[in-house]
């Protein structure tokens, strides 16, 4: 098998793991490449982010902790800007998208993808993804309001998750 294009893989799944670093292709921005950047720039943008406890803990398998309930509410934007290819005349109607990346790691299940972790039991792996999307606002999308009901997230691993929001 060959490939033939730039596309990216998604990291998490490797960086849930305690991958430091990971193979990406930096000439496509694309959504692997702001997780990939996402969770480098905590840590004062140094590169380097101290794996969490159960990745370097022995006795500990795999992350043991609740889920953490985030809710969200999209109230408002201001002074938005254009995208650079719309007519200068013409109005947008901007929506906001939000994202949450997160892994659900697992010691034994099929839908997982396996990763053995130093002999001792294989851990599994699955990258999860959740997005909720605003109403576009109709004709202003200078100071648009959403005022939409709260969106609920479960971040099962709050250690690796990454929250992306968006306007488009």
């Amino acid at each position: 098998a060959s490939r033939l294009d730039s596309s990216n893989y998604n990291p998490m799944i490797s960086l849930a793991m305690g991958c430091q670093m990971v193979a990406l292709n930096f000439q496509t921005k694309s959504t692997s490449m702001m997780l990939n950047d996402g969770l480098f720039l905590s840590n004062d943008r140094c590169g380097y982010v101290l794996k969490p406890d159960w990745l370097t803990n022995t006795k500990k398998c795999f992350f043991e902790g609740k889920p953490l309930r985030l809710s969200i509410k999209i109230l408002r934007g201001s002074c938005l800007p254009k995208p650079k290819n719309e007519k200068d005349s013409r109005i947008i109607n901007p929506r906001v998208k939000v994202t949450l990346h997160d892994v659900d790691i697992a010691i034994d299940n099929a839908n997982h993808t396996s990763i053995e972790s130093e002999g001792k039991l294989d851990r599994y792996a699955a990258a999860l993804k959740k997005t909720y999307s605003t109403e576009a606002t109709k004709n202003n999308g200078y100071c648009p309001v959403w005022k939409e009901h709260d969106w609920e997230f479960n971040v099962l691993n709050k250690d690796i998750a990454i929250l992306h929001l968006r306007v488009v």
